[in-house]
């Protein structure tokens, strides 16, 4: 079976609430869809959607790469596990977000052809069978204090067991208010996570976490600059909390580094910015082998990137921790519909490939 047209579409996307960070504000999401058609018609979809201030390329570069590829990939016998000639594949080296949307895309025909959701495929390659469930956390995205408890009472009352709050992009004050109101309007139950995408100094970090203490937080994301193993490794042997790598493993050669560094208790891999399904499960192998927990988050992403993610974290041998996929309410614009959390988990997508269906609408929120 061979690719018979590879077309790429420019994707616009916007996000229902604002998502500060300490990398800026988002407020939309744009992005490109790779699709490809076999010679037998079944269409294969992918998504690149680069984010620069995390470490990837920009959606200018992905966009170059990509037209440059397409008309390259007609004629391309397709195998399994999907693999790019040689030649094609060094295009997509300098652009990981770029090579996760192709990579998607030949997975999803690849699972097609198997007649298998693509978790399922994932798994059977690895020896074992797909969750059919994966465990979610709640992303609380709020700015105001009042905002934030409210948000959390409401993913708990929802089912979620496992909250997550964006820090580090404003004063350490307005920070220790939100963390409280967090805790406060989590309950007492509730696992609470904080995500400071890389805005402090190792030693501001191990600061301002324990100055957190009361609210007890079980874990901190990135807590330093994504290139500053040796200071993840110093808070993560000091810190009272787990640390999480998310920045520092957005290339297969940096999850190395932070593994042998000892610099993390978890990584969040995101497949979308690691460069796809066979990179993310490389990086995963070797977290597991040192013994280092592994969780699958979102980037953002719009429906097949946030299902491609979802399959993939399907995959991976249990228990799983919650991972970072309750995303797909934030997104809107998309001509398919996302993956949604209910009662803090979402279920894998079932037909063959990713499973996705048209979305009811495509308008705002």
């Amino acid at each position: 079976m061979k690719i018979a047209s590879a077309r790429i579409f420019p994707l616009a996307l916007g996000l229902a609430r604002p998502v500060a960070t300490a990398h800026g504000r988002l407020t939309r999401r744009e992005a490109l869809r790779v699709v490809l058609v076999d010679t037998d018609g079944r269409l294969g979809r992918g998504e690149c959607a680069p984010l620069p201030a995390f470490g990837t390329e920009t959606l200018r570069t992905a966009g170059r790469v990509l037209e440059r590829l397409a008309p390259r990939l007609e004629g391309v016998e397709l195998e399994d596990p999907p693999a790019l000639p040689a030649e094609l594949d060094s295009l997509l080296e300098a652009a990981p977000t770029a090579r996760a949307g192709v990579d998607t895309a030949l997975h999803d025909l690849a699972s097609q052809r198997a007649g298998l959701a693509l978790g399922e495929l994932l798994a059977r390659r690895a020896g074992r069978r797909a969750h059919a469930t994966v465990p979610a956390g709640s992303l609380l995205v709020e700015t105001n204090p009042s905002d934030v408890a409210d948000a959390a009472r409401r993913a708990v009352s929802s089912g979620f067991g496992a909250l997550k709050l964006k820090v580090g992009a404003g004063d350490a004050a307005l920070d220790a208010r939100r963390v409280a109101a967090a805790r406060r309007g989590a309950g007492p139950e509730a696992t609470l996570g904080l995500d400071a995408n890389g805005a402090w100094t190792p030693e501001e970090a191990l600061r301002r976490i324990e100055s957190f203490a009361e609210s007890r937080v079980a874990w901190v994301e990135q807590p330093v600059a994504a290139w500053d193993v040796a200071g993840l490794a110093f808070v993560r042997h000091r810190a009272r909390v787990s640390i999480v790598a998310d920045e520092s493993v957005l290339r297969s050669a940096d999850a190395r580094r932070v593994l042998e560094a000892g610099a993390a208790d978890r990584l969040a891999l995101k497949p979308a910015a690691l460069g796809g399904l066979v990179a993310a499960e490389a990086v995963a192998e070797r977290a597991r082998a040192a013994g280092v927990e592994v969780a699958v988050t979102s980037f953002l992403d719009g429906a097949v990137g946030l299902a491609a993610a979802l399959h993939f974290a399907a995959s991976l041998p249990g228990p799983l921790p919650p991972c970072g996929l309750a995303t797909g309410h934030l997104v809107y614009g998309d001509d398919l519909a996302p993956p949604l959390a209910g009662k803090g988990s979402l279920a894998v997508p079932r037909g063959p490939g990713l499973g996705l269906a048209a979305a009811a609408r495509a308008a705002g929120p």
